[in-house]
């Protein structure tokens, strides 16, 4: 009975084995994993600058400055951006320099004489005689961006100094004086910016600083006799002619606009990205700005005539001591801030009015 039930036991448990056995499942193999995704390479954002002017964006002078923004993000597209931010209500003119080499901001649009009191140097482009070729010949880039550097920026360009031939920009003499020669501008009150002043107090005139936006009324009402500008926009900008009667038709200086970048923002680019936009403006940017002074400057020239300011008449000699005592007062003022700068930059950018 005993062997039974033993046997009955054994049978009994090797059942449950089988039946344990055919209903188990097998574990499922591991699924393999999923191929990660192949990176994809997203096009890098450009790099981007912001500029300000030292003028609102309708002025003529600020309008002939940025194209060098317009054609640069235009070829560049997509490596850097150049933003015109705005003007004097971002930053106060005077304000500019210092803002781009402290860093505020990556760039402005700015003249020279702005900055005087920082880098008086700077106003050989001012104060030249040279042409353009002259300028480029004696090699008047480097020496720019050499004398920016120790600022702390990076001198990309000037908006006018290219202009050339019938387009090259001057200054010019506006005033109500029927002067027949230069002594008879002898205390006239001229408006003028801080560039001018030595020359209107060698003409033995009184420079008075003023703001463009004043000129019309301060002439309209007599506390001016007259002013220094260049000849764009005198009619179709600010109707002059209105209050206006004579000009000296003798242009000098240079109307000079400084494109200045902050070095650390312009040293974002890569050296090889540098080269080419330094390359592109030199030749494309410069051959723009020529085409548009050559095609706009003898019609606002003509468009003085015609408007009935008349051109004061002088013989050559006294043309000739005006424009030499324009560049030598220019000259010795910075020499009187700056001394030894005759000796170093006057052979090679003062040399027609000596």
């Amino acid at each position: 009975m005993k062997k039974h039930v033993l046997v009955l036991v054994t049978v009994l448990v090797l059942s449950i084995l089988v039946v344990a056995g055919c209903t188990s499942t097998s574990p499922s193999p591991s699924p393999s994993p999923s191929p990660s995704p192949s990176p994809t390479s997203t096009p890098s954002e450009p790099v981007t600058f912001d500029l300000v002017s030292y003028a609102t964006s309708d002025e003529a002078t600020v309008q002939r400055a940025m194209i060098i923004l317009d054609m640069v993000n235009a070829e560049f597209e997509g490596e850097v951006f150049y933003d015109w931010i705005g003007g004097p209500e971002v930053v106060p003119p005077l304000e500019l320099q210092g803002a781009t080499a402290q860093g505020l901001i990556d760039g402005c649009l700015v003249p020279p004489s702005y900055y005087r009191g920082v880098l008086p140097q700077a106003e050989i482009a001012d104060y030249t005689d040279c042409s353009w070729d002259e300028l480029v010949e004696v090699g008047y880039l480097d020496d720019q961006r050499a004398i920016h550097e120790t600022k702390g920026m990076f001198y990309w360009a000037d908006a006018y100094l290219p202009s050339e031939g019938e387009g090259r920009t001057y200054f010019y003499l506006f005033t109500n004086v029927n002067a027949s020669t230069p002594d008879e501008l002898a205390g006239a009150r001229i408006r003028v910016f801080p560039a001018i002043s030595p020359f209107i107090t060698a003409l033995g005139a009184e420079p008075v600083l003023m703001t463009p936006a004043d000129i019309y009324t301060a002439l309209d009402r007599g506390v001016i006799d007259g002013f220094v500008d260049i000849s764009e926009g005198i009619v179709s900008d600010y109707h002059y002619e209105e209050i206006l009667n004579y000009y000296v038709p003798h242009g000098f200086y240079r109307t000079s606009t400084s494109v200045l970048l902050n070095m650390d923002s312009w040293n974002r680019l890569s050296p090889d990205l540098q080269e080419r936009i330094i390359n592109f403006t030199e030749t494309e940017v410069v051959e723009a700005w020529q085409a548009a002074f050559n095609n706009n400057i003898p019609q606002e020239d003509q468009a003085i005539i015609d408007a009935g300011i008349v051109p004061l008449e002088w013989s050559q000699d006294d043309v000739n001591d005006f424009l030499k005592t324009a560049y030598t007062a220019g000259w010795e003022s910075v020499e009187a801030e700056f001394p030894g700068f005759i000796d170093t930059y006057a052979d090679e950018y003062w040399i027609h009015y000596r």
